[in-house]
Parts: C-alpha cells; sequence; structure tokens
C-alpha cells in the first residue's frame, strides 16, 4: 500500500479566476515602479486558488454535510455543496516584517490581492508585526479593532494567517507568542511558513507532526483533536477519545505552497476526517533562531573569506550566482528584485531570501531625502569584507551587466548612480558625483566595483577605483561623529 502522504492532493472545485489587475485591495507594501522587472510570482495565485474550496463552509454549521478521508484516492469524488452566499468570513493576514523578510513583499502583495479577488470572504485584512517597535510587535489597538481577541459569531468569522519566517527577533518575545494562544482558542490560525520545510529546524518555529481532526468544520484551532503520528503511515488511526486531546491548541504550519494550503483546507472542510501537519504547540519556549539575518551595522570583525566559502557550500548555485551579482549594486529589496529578474529569470523569492538569511548582509539606515521613493534608498549592506570577496568570485562581463541595469533603473532616480555605466566604462575620464551624506552607500559600492575591475595596480579602474577611495575617506575624516 502506498503512503498516504505521497499521494497528490487535489481541489475538486473550480478554482475562481482572478483578474489580471487585482486592484481591489491596495498593496500591502510599497511597489516598485512600473517598468521595473520582477520575479515571477505565479505560485501566489495557485496559493490563493487552493482556499477555493473553503466555499463549502457553513457558517456556524456543527459538522460539515458530508465528508470524505483526506487519504483516499484522488478519483474518489468529493461531496458536492454548494457555496456560502454571501460570506462570511474574513481574512487576517499577519505578516512578519523582520529584514529578512522583504525577499517576500511582493510574494505577500500578490497573495492578499488574490484573496481578495476570492469569493469567499468578506474582507481581507493586513496586521504586520514589526519587531524592532518600542511598544511590541504587533499594535494592539489593530488587534483589537479587528476583533481577534473576540469570539467570531455566526455572521461574522474570521481566519487568520501568520506568514513568517520564523527568523526576526519577534519569536523571542512574549507577547507574539501569548497572542497567537489566545487566536488559537478563538479561530481558525495557521502559520505560512515561507522557508522551505527542510530549514524549519533552523528557524524559532519548532514544529511537531499529529494527526488533525476538526470538531467541526471550520473551528478554531482549540478544537482540532491532536493524536501523535501512528509508527507506521498505514496504521490505522485511534478514535479512543482518551488519547485524542492534545495539551494545548496545534496551530498547523504550512510551507507556502499550493499543495500545504490545499491539505489544511481539507481539514477545515471535512470535518471527521484525518490529516496529518505539521503544528506547532503552545505555549511552548520560543528557541533561539540560529537562522542567519540582516542585523544592523557595526557587528564585530569577521572572516569575510570563510563566511562567503560557508555560503558557497551550502547555497544553491542560483543563490549563490544572486549574491555575487547583488555584491555590485547598492542594494534595497527593490533594487534586490530587479537584478534577479534582470541577472537570473529563473530565480524565485526563496533564493533571495537565502541570500538574506545567509549572514552576509547587514541591514543600514537610509540615506535618501526625506519623502523619496524606498528603492531610491540603501537598505542592505554586505558585512564588512564581503562585497569585495563576492565580487572576486563574478565575472567581470556579469559585474558591467549589473552596473548597466543599475545606469537604466536606478540611475534616472538617483544622482549618484547616474552614468554610472559609463564611469565605469571609461574610468580614465570619468567625472564622479561629489561626496555627501547621500551619494556616499552609492560610492563606496561603485568604488569596489572598479577595484574589482581593475585587475593591475596601474589599470584604469584601479586608479579610479583609488581616486574615489581618497575621496571618500577625506569626506569621512570630516564628517562629524555620531552621537554614541
Amino acid at each position: 500500500m502506498s503512503n498516504p502522504q505521497s499521494r497528490s492532493w487535489h481541489i475538486t472545485a473550480a478554482p475562481a479566476e482572478i483578474s489580471a489587475g487585482l486592484t481591489g485591495l491596495a498593496p500591502v507594501f510599497d511597489v516598485a515602479p512600473d517598468k521595473w522587472p520582477a520575479l515571477p510570482l505565479d505560485y501566489a495565485d495557485a496559493c490563493a486558488n487552493a482556499l477555493a474550496e473553503l466555499g463549502r463552509l457553513s457558517p456556524g454549521a456543527a459538522s460539515s454535510p458530508a465528508a470524505r478521508d483526506v487519504f483516499a484516492p484522488p478519483s474518489e469524488p468529493a461531496p458536492q455543496t454548494q457555496p456560502v452566499s454571501p460570506p462570511v468570513w474574513d481574512l487576517v493576514l499577519v505578516v512578519d516584517t523582520g529584514p529578512s523578510m522583504s525577499a517576500w513583499y511582493p510574494t505577500v502583495n500578490r497573495f492578499a490581492a488574490c484573496a481578495y479577488e476570492l469569493p469567499l470572504f468578506r474582507d481581507v485584512h493586513v496586521l504586520k508585526i514589526k519587531p524592532t517597535a518600542a511598544g511590541g510587535p504587533l499594535e494592539q489597538t489593530a488587534v483589537e479593532a479587528l476583533g481577534l481577541n473576540a469570539a467570531d459569531t455566526p455572521q461574522q468569522q474570521k481566519m487568520i494567517f501568520v506568514i513568517t519566517d520564523g527568523v526576526s527577533s519577534t519569536w523571542k518575545r512574549g507577547q507574539l507568542w501569548e497572542c497567537l494562544t489566545r487566536w488559537a482558542q478563538l479561530h481558525p490560525l495557521a502559520i505560512l511558513h515561507v522557508l522551505p520545510y527542510q530549514s524549519w529546524k533552523l528557524s524559532a518555529l519548532r514544529t511537531q507532526p499529529r494527526k488533525l481532526r476538526a470538531d467541526f468544520a471550520g473551528c478554531p484551532n482549540s478544537r482540532l483533536v491532536a493524536q501523535p503520528p501512528s509508527p507506521s503511515a498505514d496504521s490505522p488511526l485511534s478514535d479512543d477519545p482518551a488519547t485524542e486531546e492534545s495539551p494545548a491548541p496545534a496551530i498547523p504550519v504550512l510551507e507556502l505552497r499550493k499543495g500545504w494550503l490545499e491539505q489544511w483546507v481539507q481539514l477545515m472542510v471535512f470535518s471527521t476526517q484525518w490529516a496529518r501537519q505539521q503544528v506547532l504547540l503552545i505555549p511552548a519556549p520560543a528557541p533561539t533562531a540560529p537562522v542567519p539575518h540582516p542585523t544592523p551595522a557595526g557587528d564585530t570583525l569577521i572572516d569575510a573569506s570563510r563566511i562567503v566559502a560557508e555560503f558557497r557550500t551550502a547555497a544553491s548555485d542560483t543563490s549563490f550566482q544572486l549574491a555575487v551579482g547583488l555584491a555590485a549594486a547598492p542594494l534595497n529589496r527593490h533594487v534586490m528584485q530587479m537584478i534577479a529578474a534582470e541577472m537570473l529569470p529563473w530565480a524565485s523569492p526563496r533564493d533571495l531570501s537565502a541570500v538574506l538569511t545567509s549572514g552576509l548582509l547587514r541591514t543600514v539606515r537610509g540615506s535618501s531625502p526625506h519623502g523619496a521613493p524606498p528603492w531610491t534608498s540603501v537598505t542592505f549592506d554586505f558585512r564588512p569584507g564581503v562585497r569585495q570577496r563576492l565580487l572576486e568570485q563574478g565575472e567581470s562581463v556579469n559585474t558591467r551587466a549589473v552596473v548597466g541595469h543599475l545606469d537604466t533603473y536606478l540611475g534616472p532616480v538617483v544622482d549618484a548612480v547616474r552614468g554610472i555605466s559609463q564611469r565605469v566604462q571609461n574610468p580614465a575620464t570619468a567625472r564622479f558625483p561629489n561626496v555627501s551624506e547621500e551619494t556616499l552607500p552609492f560610492l563606496q559600492v561603485e568604488c569596489d566595483v572598479l577595484a574589482a575591475l581593475g585587475l593591475t595596480p596601474d589599470s584604469a579602474h584601479r586608479q579610479a577605483a583609488d581616486s574615489l577611495a581618497t575621496k571618500i575617506a577625506e569626506h569621512t575624516a570630516a564628517a562629524p561623529t555620531p552621537p554614541a
């Protein structure tokens, strides 16, 4: 007999059509200019469409009108019911905004817009987790306004998805764990983990396998019955009530992929049937997340060659090529997306996420004028020495290509970048912008690129790099020391 976990999952209900414009919901996060390239996000549409079968849920029903075994072969027909009309469910997306999550902002935008277009939810709400907020990672007034701490009524019910990579310092603080505990008592709650399952053990979310069964369709997590997994995947599941109870509400943790979401939907819709899921049990201690992530500038001395070599060994070829390409650019999330789309069109947000969780980067304070678009500010930088080591690993033709894309997309809006491709092509006659606090982050990158292209000490690129480095050093020496 085949392992039930290896069988394919399918949704029998026809997926809802997603409109091309997706203009019904404002973007959750700022978007880059229209003409900037972006990575494909088709799977975000598929993930949202995986929710389509939630249309089977009846408000306040004690159980679904019919049920099937979620481990049944795909050929087995599913019970047919009519979707609820009008919808009574609101979808609440609680989105982690830690630095490493910036790779997933376009995905969140797309997923939220697609979910809004589905005829399943009255509305889609977004609540941002802010790891560095002084008053706590969640704004309590927003939590109360959404009614997340209150029980649902049959006429107004909520589903909650927490979207995170489980890496940020938020998960070391107690408030978020307390909120999850409260919400699991009152609503259907699941965590959408953006990292692949194999990497979960490195994040702060330590999951355990469980067999779950809903007490009734669309029930809150507190009404999920949980059992430890059977010794054998094909062993019969016990219906002994004494063994069904879990010591704490089980919160399913799902990889942000269509098949994982389909499993959770089956659990929500077809009560009385068992499904195997990875779950987070609360209360639980919040372990320290060992995944590297962008840290504030000012970190201690590092061995740049060692951490680049370690990343080269652990990362995929695409992720490493992306890191090498990013080394030739001043970084923010929009520029990262643009370079990935132009240089590695087969890349995905996971490849960019691998760079952000590699330990190669640090966060820096943006230097753009107040009110300037976010894609004109430098918010990430490589840790000391890392950019140079990565540039040494790249080919000059690719480095020049990245510089050309910067001139094309960023040059029209950032004076310090405008004309960079000409300066790199003809460094002997180049006239560099004046060094100032605003231009400094961009000119530091240009200096490193020129040095990497200068293969000999007497080359024009190396001489231009030395000249620019002298100007940068003079500016830095004359600049006032920032307050401690």
